[in-house]
């Protein structure tokens, strides 16, 4: 009689939740170049050479630094939505 070795049960399924698509915006008629956005989410921001922030890559950093970065910004110059869903994540108004 062989005994063949217990084989261990599958591992379940894990739910990942991916991160959204985002569209990130700086509104160059409002950035005075502060750079706290580039402190906050360096891998998202950058400044230009009129020392204003562009985007480099709306995925760079984590939903919560790239909110945290558009929220800080003195002059309310940051705007982040879902590309997906349409939801607005931070509207400076």
């Amino acid at each position: 009689m062989s005994s063949s070795p217990a084989l261990a049960p599958a591992p379940a399924a894990v739910a990942t939740k991916t991160a959204p698509r985002l569209q990130v915006a700086v509104d160059h008629h409002r950035c005075v170049g502060s750079t706290l956005c580039t402190l906050i989410a360096p891998h998202t921001f950058a400044l230009n050479e009129a020392g204003q922030s562009v985007v480099l890559d709306p995925a760079g950093d984590s939903l919560a630094a790239i909110l945290n970065a558009a929220e800080q910004c003195p002059m309310m110059a940051i705007g982040v939505r879902d590309l997906d869903s349409g939801e607005v994540y931070f509207d400076p108004g």
